[in-house]
This record gives C-alpha cells, structure tokens and sequence, in this order.
C-alpha cells in the first residue's frame, strides 16, 4: 500500500496533480485526511489564493495578461496565449462611453438617472444584449474612481 505523499500515513486517494478535465495524468497518493485539505469544502484556502493572485495583478488597464474572468468594460480581449486568456486592450467606443458616464456622475446624476438613459438610447452592454442594470453600473464607475488614470480621467 501506498504511503500519503504529505505525512506518510496510509494513502486511500490517489489526487491529480493537473486535474484530469485539464489532461492531468499523473496523480500522488494522498490519504483522506490530506485529500480532504487539498479539496478544501469551504474553498477558504482556495478563494485566498485567487484573491491573493488577483491583487498581485494589480489594477485593470491596457496590456495586461488575462487568463480568465469576465472582459472589464471599457477592454477587449485580444487572443494572444493560446486557446485560453490573452491581453486587454482599449475598445475606444466604450472608453468613450465611460467618460460620459462619469462626466453624468460628476454633474450629480444618480446610477437609476444614467441606467434608464443607456437603456433609453438602446445602449449596448458588454455583451450586447439585455440591458443595463445599477449593479453593474455601480461596479463600473467604482473600478473607475479607483483607478481614473488607467481610463484616462482627471482626478
């Protein structure tokens, strides 16, 4: 029988190292106490670390590398790392489109007043269907007061 790889008691599980959905073949011997740590039920261990790896990217702008994860508005995604991820770039029309909100914002605009005129105008969404909502407008704008010159506006 097999010893755990991590504490050397009995192995009963046999953990892929690369998932197998992803073409992982090869697996370690691992027993039920440290496969259960490694398949964390909470996902607490594994939401830090992609918290964690996210921070280190630090903010959203042109060039930056995306492995997965919704297009910011305001980017698109030019493929460039194969099947998956790519580089942010500038889409000029939302960009544009950003100043204006911000500019109906700093007039004192609420998020309902600028959500009914997007829709109103027939506004598209990052996707190009449905319409726009407060939340999503909400997070926009935050991404924005919090980074202004990534989106190229004065402080």
């Amino acid at each position: 029988m097999d010893k755990c790889f991590e504490c050397g008691e009995p192995a009963q599980a046999n953990h892929h190292v690369v998932p197998a959905v992803l073409g992982g073949t090869k697996t370690i011997p691992l027993c039920l106490e440290c496969h259960g740590k490694v398949h964390d039920r909470n996902l607490t261990s594994m939401k830090k670390l992609s918290i964690d790896t996210v921070k280190s990217w630090g903010p959203i702008r042109a060039g930056r590398r995306m492995a997965g994860g919704s297009v910011p508005y305001g980017f698109d995604l030019m493929k460039t790392h194969g099947y998956r991820g790519g580089t942010l770039v500038e889409n000029e029309e939302e960009q544009k489109l950003i100043k204006i909100i911000i500019e109906w914002k700093n007039d004192g605009r609420t998020y309902q007043w600028i959500v009914n005129r997007l829709n109103e105008d027939k506004t598209p969404t990052k996707l190009g269907k449905g319409s726009w909502c407060k939340t999503s407008l909400f997070k926009l704008c935050k991404r924005v007061f919090d980074n202004p010159s990534i989106y190229g506006i004065d402080e």
